[in-house]
């Protein structure tokens, strides 16, 4: 069984200037200055798509996972963005996770706000380990959460740079 997720982020530029910051990818290299191969940009007619990868050792791994994991774990997240249209922006994501039946798909939306605009991701994890699969996908959905609070933070630093 699926958990769905809807979970959003307040960001203080309009769509347009958050959708040409995700979309740039010089932001992608400084992002990931560190780790480089940690991303790819991925040609898609018409879109913006990027690939990002990140290891999970399987010592900081929950307990919970642990048993059903062999080794570290490495997590594919992929969004494509499609051009703007009208005063608001849409996309995809999607995630896996090695050595883990994990998927998460989903959509992204940059929408304008009384503040700027609001990024937000809505969608479904699914995690095929019987017993534990819903557990899993609990955390997982903080995960995305997560997630989505580094790239609204990101955004905002970048912007800050300006």
């Amino acid at each position: 069984m699926s958990k769905t997720f809807e979970i959003q982020q307040e960001l203080t530029c309009p769509v347009e200037v958050a959708y040409a910051v995700i979309t740039d990818p010089e932001y992608w290299r400084n992002r990931f200055a560190e780790k480089p191969d940690n991303y790819e940009l991925d040609a898609v007619p018409g879109a913006f798509a990027i690939t990002v990868r990140d290891t999970i050792t399987a010592d900081s791994l929950p307990a919970i996972v642990r048993p059903v994991v062999s080794g570290d774990i490495v997590a594919e997240r992929r969004d494509v963005w499609a051009a703007p249209s009208g005063d608001s922006a849409t996309g995809t994501v999607n995630a896996t996770a090695s050595g883990v039946p994990l998927t998460v798909e989903g959509t992204l939306e940059l929408v304008p706000s009384a503040t700027g605009s609001t990024l937000r991701a809505s969608g479904s994890i699914t995690v095929k380990i019987p017993l534990i699969g819903g557990q899993i996908e609990s955390m997982m959905r903080k995960m995305v959460e997560d997630m989505l609070v580094r790239d609204r933070d990101r955004i905002e630093e970048w912007l800050a740079r300006a």
